[in-house]
């Protein structure tokens, strides 16, 4: 799954092994895309089901999880697949972000409205912030000593709550039209850039 500022994007990729064939049933890669907050709702209720549980998909309008005891119906729309994602999830050369990144996106939380944007860049040996929203705005400028040149414009909102959930030492990268963040437990965020 990939995250942007307001979607996030499911990509199923197609998997030869026993365990994900359903039997009888067609099987074909698919991308959907629905609001970022429906799929924190989903992975809660995915984790009070922690059990062992065939999953199957459909998709037409919506896509549909369905299990012997629940079935979920999810409202989005169909997107174009893009095989970059594929590839940007295998590891590249990553840079440690440094441990005040958080602390900058907090504030821009704290500062800015829930439907507001932050852009952030890198360049010059520095991290940016900028954002701006009615009569608020925030800039700040986080040294990071790192050959990467960036920009992307998200939540901020969004974005600390995705960190919140993941260890402290975070790694970056950067791929074909993608930033992705990870921490040592292989948790991600992905960002479509600018």
């Amino acid at each position: 799954m990939t995250v942007s500022s307001r979607h996030l994007r499911s990509q199923s990729f197609h998997h030869h092994s026993p365990r994900t064939r359903l039997q009888g049933e067609l099987m074909k890669p698919f991308t959907f895309s629905f609001p970022y907050m429906s799929a924190r709702h989903i992975v809660k209720a995915f984790e009070v089901y922690a059990k062992n549980v065939q999953l199957t998909f459909g998709l037409g309008e919506a896509l549909l999880i369905r299990s012997n005891d629940f079935t979920l119906q999810l409202c989005g729309e169909h997107a174009a697949f893009d095989p970059r994602v594929g590839d940007f999830l295998q590891r590249k050369e990553t840079y440690v972000v440094p441990k005040n990144f958080r602390r900058f996106v907090s504030k821009a939380a704290w500062l800015m409205p829930r439907e507001s944007t932050v852009r952030i860049e890198c360049v010059k040996n520095s991290m940016r912030f900028f954002g701006a929203y009615g009569g608020v705005s925030y800039k700040a400028i986080l040294p990071f000593d790192c050959p990467l040149k960036f920009e992307f414009e998200i939540s901020p909102h969004r974005l600390r709550s995705a960190l919140a959930r993941m260890s402290d030492k975070l790694m970056i990268s950067i791929g074909d039209g993608f930033v992705k963040m990870e921490d040592s437990a292989g948790r991600t965020v992905v960002v479509k850039r600018l």
